[in-house]
Parts: C-alpha cells; structure tokens; sequence
C-alpha cells in the first residue's frame, strides 16, 4: 500500500472557485474568486424571492433598473 507522505496529508484543501456566502437579512451572496456575481434575497416577507444584482465577469452589471425597454 502506498501512502501519502506526511506534509502531502497536511496541504489545506483550495477555496472553491464559486462559494455561496451567508449574509444578514435573508440574503445569501454568489461569489466567484472571491468576488461577488450575484445577491439572492429570499425574506419571508418578499412576495417572491429575487437575484439581484447580477454581475457579469468583467464586473459590469447584468440588471438594470427602470422599465425593461428602456434602452
């Protein structure tokens, strides 16, 4: 049987590239290296739980607020 070496067993264990991250006020945060992509809130008091904001990989936003057809 071969085994690991003693300082191999040891190694911490990377960050996963995507963590979802508990916040305050029924709100989890979605980030990807550390940064945040996206907020879902989900409050028993919301009529329906939403993203928002959602984040695209150059950091630029993905939701706009305003009516949907402004340009």
């Amino acid at each position: 049987m071969v085994g690991q070496s003693g300082d191999a067993a040891r190694q911490p264990k990377p960050v996963p590239l995507m963590q979802a991250i508990p916040l305050p006020y029924d709100q989890v945060s979605l980030q990807h290296q550390g940064v945040e992509m996206m907020r879902f809130h989900f409050a028993n008091t919301l009529r329906r739980p939403f993203v928002f904001p959602i984040q695209g990989p150059s950091g630029r936003s993905l939701t706009r607020m305003g009516h949907p057809h402004d340009p």
